[in-house]
């Protein structure tokens, strides 16, 4: 088991090519796979209602294989795990704290996995 000391948290969104436009980000590697959550998206930056992220979810979290490098373009910066964005696991919520204890107790399950 990896434990939480050993874990790698991001401060962007982890996958969905609109994850800027979500309020609600966790990323986190676990070993080999990264544990993606993301939420609070807004369809147009201004827009002061969250839609869904896919259908009948305000947000998600998807787990990708995350051995394959990391991400080095220089103006980004952000050091995250590069993934071929074919989850291996998927949990749908309709709220944040839902979201936050969905995304940690991914993260547990992914720990334990080689």
């Amino acid at each position: 088991m990896i434990p939480p000391k050993d874990w790698k948290w991001f401060g962007k969104p982890g996958h969905f090519i609109c994850g800027d436009r979500c309020a609600f980000h966790l990323a986190t590697k676990v070993g080999n796979y990264m544990v993606s959550t993301v939420g609070e998206y807004k369809v147009e930056r201004n827009d002061n209602a969250w839609s869904e992220i896919g259908a009948g979810r305000l947000y998600e979290t998807m787990v990708f294989r995350a051995d394959t490098g990391i991400c080095d373009v220089p103006s980004c910066g952000c050091g995250m795990p590069i993934h071929d964005g074919n989850n291996v696991d998927f949990a749908p919520y309709n709220t944040a704290g839902a979201a936050s204890d969905g995304h940690m107790e991914m993260c547990r399950k992914w720990a334990v996995m080689p």
